[in-house]
């Protein structure tokens, strides 16, 4: 009774009536789960073709990097398990464009490098080195933005913060481990020996 009363002693003497009622069926949750997936999917492939028609080479090896990175993002989404929600998703799909940030941010060095007069090879290697440390300051402070999000939010912004969280370091493995070994490995090639194709 105690409880009752100080329930109700905070609750104002308005009276509730019901105009209309929904009910929703739970295939419309799974029809915008599926077309989440196919945004997330076609955001990924007009990423890795902007990545080849503006960097053409180096945009190629930024695709194989995204490809890469969708599938371990794949594999942790099964492993950990992630439930999938519709901000989950869009977490999802915002990594995306956090690990093409981090390719576009050392192509750009790369040419930069190239302009100043560098030989490819050269070109490549400085490129990346001076990049890496911006990528890193971009996806630590996102890390950590979508870390305060998960802590102190609930339910959506929970689902939101938890997979950019996973993508952000997904990404950043991709972006210093797999595009770095790869253009290393190339950079000694003739094939980046041809200023054009960077």
């Amino acid at each position: 009774r105690t409880l009752a009363d100080q329930l109700n002693s905070g609750a104002i003497p308005i009276r509730l009536d019901v105009i209309s009622q929904k009910q929703v069926s739970a295939t419309l949750g799974e029809e915008s789960l599926r077309q989440g997936l196919i945004a997330a999917l076609a955001g990924l492939i007009v990423v890795i073709l902007f990545l080849i028609l503006y960097y053409r080479l180096l945009g190629v090896i930024a695709a194989g990097a995204l490809i890469i990175y969708a599938l371990f993002y794949l594999a942790v989404a099964v492993l950990v398990p992630i439930t999938l929600t519709l901000p989950g998703i869009a977490g999802a799909i915002l990594t995306i464009g956090v690990a093409a940030d981090a390719n576009v941010v050392i192509f750009e060095r790369i040419r930069e490098e190239a302009r100043a007069g560098r030989n490819a090879k050269s070109a490549v290697l400085t490129g990346y080195s001076k990049g890496i440390s911006a990528i890193i300051d971009a996806n630590v402070v996102t890390f950590l933005t979508a870390a305060i999000l998960f802590l102190f939010s609930t339910a959506g912004p929970k689902g939101f913060a938890f997979t950019l969280m996973v993508g952000v370091l997904i990404s950043l493995f991709t972006a210093v481990v797999v595009t770095r070994v790869v253009i290393e490995m190339m950079a000694g090639t003739k094939v980046f020996q041809n200023d054009k194709l960077i």
